[in-house]
């Protein structure tokens, strides 16, 4: 558990970095649409260091990194106005920039859910499928032509 939180903080300071240079050095709006891909980088980090297992507990972390790595992308973003948030908000960042820009705060709502959805998938556990019993040598075996 602790290598997998390890690999998702590592995931999270990247997913940090990807927001900001998308917003800081390259100038682009959209940043909402970056939670998919750093849902994707959490998910597969936390995955990586459970040892390619999954289970309730390592969605758990990842959906938290995830969420996480979100807010401080926010946070980045909104460098310059931290002197005029109040640090009790910083947390809230993706919430209130959804609530705050409506209606197409739904949007940005929507993709950050998808983007912890995808955490969450990644790190599911893995589905044994067994079916059965089945019968082996129930007749005579065919005579070979």
């Amino acid at each position: 558990m602790i290598r997998a939180a390890v690999f998702g903080v590592g995931a999270v300071l990247a997913g940090t970095a990807v927001y900001y240079v998308v917003e800081r050095v390259l100038h682009v709006g959209m940043i909402g649409i970056l939670a998919i891909l750093v849902g994707y980088m959490v998910g597969y980090a936390v995955r990586q260091g459970a040892g390619g297992r999954g289970g309730r507990r390592f969605q758990v972390l990842a959906v938290i990194l995830t969420y996480c790595a979100i807010d401080f992308g926010y946070a980045v973003v909104a460098l310059n106005d931290v002197a005029t948030i109040p640090v009790r908000y910083l947390l809230a960042l993706p919430v209130l920039v959804s609530l705050g820009s409506m209606p197409f705060g739904l949007i940005t709502a929507l993709i950050i859910f998808i983007g912890m959805r995808q955490a969450w998938v990644m790190t599911s556990p893995h589905v044994i499928d067994i079916s059965g019993p089945f019968k082996v040598g129930t007749g005579a075996a065919p005579t070979p032509a």
